[in-house]
């Protein structure tokens, strides 16, 4: 018993570092701001006298309750504007409305939550005093029962810090989906901004949508099996997602122990971004996994990993070509002026170099040797490109012209394992990587001719970052960090983590989609 309680206290110390335990607060993620009036949209304003307005004080009573699904809240609150003078004001007063309610409510969640912790911090002192007695004095009946029946107690309630560790970002979800709902309806769209993020969210089946201006998620989307890589319609009006049925593996998975692939639910999404509904899905794709578009809008691009091509389709699903490239094909990425593509093949180590003629005819112009366990790659201003290896930490720096060629290959520490390579904004050879289990963010120069990467900044982001995004304005970055459930949000300039957004369900791909 002495040595379970004493593994017990560790476990919860381990939970709740020095920085949460000074404020009381055991959750693996920190506790949400409290909504401000800040969370309106512009030209919004915060309307304190909502309380006499009884309509609003209904209304906003009723769809803040978390027993109300989503969809119903949205559709009431949408009737609602609709039958109003002034539908702008109205929801400006409706909003002002549910950021006090729900402000409270997370108050008090949080607070609870806190008070929980310093709860269990007083039981597990008196456990571990109670075991300090018996090491010190006549062995008690009276004192082991009280240790065991604390134990119990501690046991129990510590079972239920996960799901009470879950309430406070299902309310500031759920106000963010309000809001959105709300500025829908004044005639306000999209996000301050002039963008939106979207994650694929692979455990749970659905795309998240996110606010980077509030950072808080605005609403989700059922899409499919296993969604992974994602992309955006040149007009931004289309979103196309990778769905699988294949079973979810990973290192030191055993694939024989898994069930057989549902064949039935590969393809791809097709997202209307204006209604956010799925409005088909291309089928004819076996197990696909990343998504490129060509500049035009016209053509996809999809890795299938289980047949091992690269296959390009157009956008009513017709398969358009065929190429073999490797075992285990994952990234795809196209060149910014269309005439390029790069395919990584995981289980062969190596990147197929494709070109495209001026009538559209795709050929093979090199299958070069890159790092071990290749996922994606990044194409730079200068005609260069850039290859991470996940298992060996490596980044391979290629040539893409007339005649290509592996140039140098520069090693990151053996941690950072590259997951997502993007390139910079600016025209100057530098790259952001995320790096899995490393769980970082590195920003690093390409023309630094040095082996030894120079990593010029590095963000920890969190719990094995695997997609990563940047904003079109080229200031914002943000990480998909599948166990740890959430996005990151950096700042580029300073390589700073500025927030944090909750993301329930293994979030894997992520892409940033201007509104205007």
């Amino acid at each position: 018993m002495k040595g379970a309680c004493a593994a017990l206290l560790l476990a919860m110390l381990a939970a709740a570092p020095e920085a949460r335990a000074e404020t009381g607060w055991p959750c693996g993620t920190p506790a949400p701001a409290v909504p401000d009036a800040s969370w309106l949209w512009s030209g919004a304003r915060y309307r304190a006298d909502w309380r006499g307005d009884p309509a609003i004080v209904n209304l906003a009573t009723a769809i803040a309750r978390r027993a109300m699904p989503e969809g119903e809240a949205v559709t009431r609150l949408t009737a609602f504007a609709a039958r109003q003078s002034a539908p702008a004001e109205a929801m400006a007063l409706l909003g002002s409305a549910l950021i006090d309610t729900q402000g409270a409510e997370l108050r008090l969640v949080t607070g609870g939550i806190g008070r929980f912790n310093v709860r269990q911090a007083q039981l597990a002192a008196r456990i571990e005093a109670g075991y300090r007695q018996t090491d010190t004095a006549q062995q008690n009946a009276d004192l082991q029962e009280q240790i065991r029946w604390d134990t119990t107690i501690f046991e129990d309630r510590q079972r239920l810090l996960p799901t009470m560790c879950s309430i406070p970002g299902a309310i500031t979800r759920r106000l963010g989906v309000l809001l959105a709902a709300a500025r829908n309806a004044a005639g306000v769209l999209a996000s301050d901004a002039g963008y939106l993020v979207y994650a694929t969210n692979e455990l749970a089946g659905e795309v998240s949508i996110l606010d980077p201006a509030r950072q808080v998620e605005i609403g989700r989307i059922a899409i499919g099996k296993r969604p992974r890589g994602l992309v955006a319609s040149p007009d931004h009006r289309t979103l196309y997602v990778a769905v699988s049925g294949s079973p979810i593996g990973g290192p030191g998975v055993d694939e024989s122990t898994l069930p057989p692939p549902d064949k039935a639910a590969d393809g791809i999404a097709v997202v209307d971004l204006a209604t956010r509904k799925v409005v088909r899905t291309l089928r004819g794709v076996s197990d696909p996994e990343q998504i490129a578009i060509s500049p035009d809008g016209a053509r996809l691009f999809v890795s299938s990993e289980d047949a091992g091509e690269l296959l390009t389709l157009d956008t009513q699903g017709r398969v358009l070509s065929r190429l073999a490239v490797g075992r285990q094909p994952e990234g795809v990425n196209l060149a910014p002026d269309g005439r390029s593509l790069l395919a990584t093949s995981e289980e062969d180590n190596a990147v197929s170099l494709v070109h495209f003629s001026a009538s559209g005819a795709q050929t093979i112009a090199a299958t070069l040797p890159v790092g071990q366990q290749p996922r994606s790659s990044a194409f730079l201003p200068d005609g260069r490109a850039v290859v991470g290896g996940e298992f060996d930490a490596s980044l391979t720096i290629l040539s893409t012209g007339k005649t290509p060629r592996v140039l140098r290959t520069i090693h990151l520490a053996p941690e950072e394992r590259p997951m997502s390579v993007k390139a910079g904004p600016v025209a100057d050879g530098t790259v952001y990587v995320t790096t899995g289990r490393g769980g970082k963010m590195l920003k690093i120069d390409t023309t630094d001719a040095r082996a030894q990467a120079p990593v010029l900044a590095a963000a920890s982001v969190g719990e094995r970052p695997w997609g990563l995004a940047l904003s079109p304005d080229g200031t914002t970055g943000y990480t998909a960090n599948g166990p740890g459930e959430d996005i990151t949000v950096v700042d580029l300039r300073t390589m700073r983590v500025v927030g944090k957004i909750a993301s329930p369900g293994g979030p894997w791909g992520i892409i940033a989609v201007p509104t205007r």
